[in-house]
């Protein structure tokens, strides 16, 4: 894996990790995130590739470390469910990894998502997550925000392509 770039929320709240501009010389991407979000609540996090606003389907896997459930959808960006906001145990943040398959190829995209979300009750929230999209472009940006709030200081997103060699 080969470090792309890393995005680190300073002093001031910001409502989305971008990257743009993403290589074409790569297999796969790998996006790893510790955030934390500014909502009074439960949040999502909000995935979408080229700015694509539509055309995506998921199927979740997981729950609060004692009980499963699963769920599905089409919507309009890939929502990773369950996602730390400022109202959960102080300077907690959950921890993501995104895996976009065969990214430069003009096709559907095959993703993933396992993370972990810690709970102000000695418990997680453990899920893993498969999406598609239905956009057939070669992957250029990589646009990741919240369903309410925004990403809070220390809040990182590092993005990795995996090469052949």
């Amino acid at each position: 894996m080969q470090l792309i770039e890393t995005i680190e929320v300073g002093g001031s709240n910001v409502s989305s990790l971008a990257f743009t501009g993403i290589p074409q010389d790569g297999v796969d991407l790998v996006c790893r995130l510790s955030t934390r979000g500014s909502g009074t609540g439960t949040e999502d996090l909000r995935v979408q590739v080229n700015g694509v606003t539509s055309g995506y389907s998921w199927l979740y896997f997981g729950g609060l470390t004692e009980n499963v459930q699963t769920a599905n959808n089409s919507s309009y960006q890939w929502n990773v469910i369950s996602f730390v906001s400022i109202t959960n145990t102080s300077q907690v943040f959950t921890n993501c990894e995104l895996v976009i398959s065969n990214y430069t190829a003009t096709q559907k995209h095959a993703m993933s998502a396992n993370y972990v979300t810690p709970t102000d009750y000695n418990r997680s929230i453990v899920a893993m997550q498969a999406a598609s999209t239905t956009d057939t472009a070669a992957i250029t940006s990589l646009s990741i925000g919240l369903s309410g709030g925004s990403f809070v200081q220390y809040s990182t997103a590092s993005l990795y392509k995996v090469t052949a060699d």
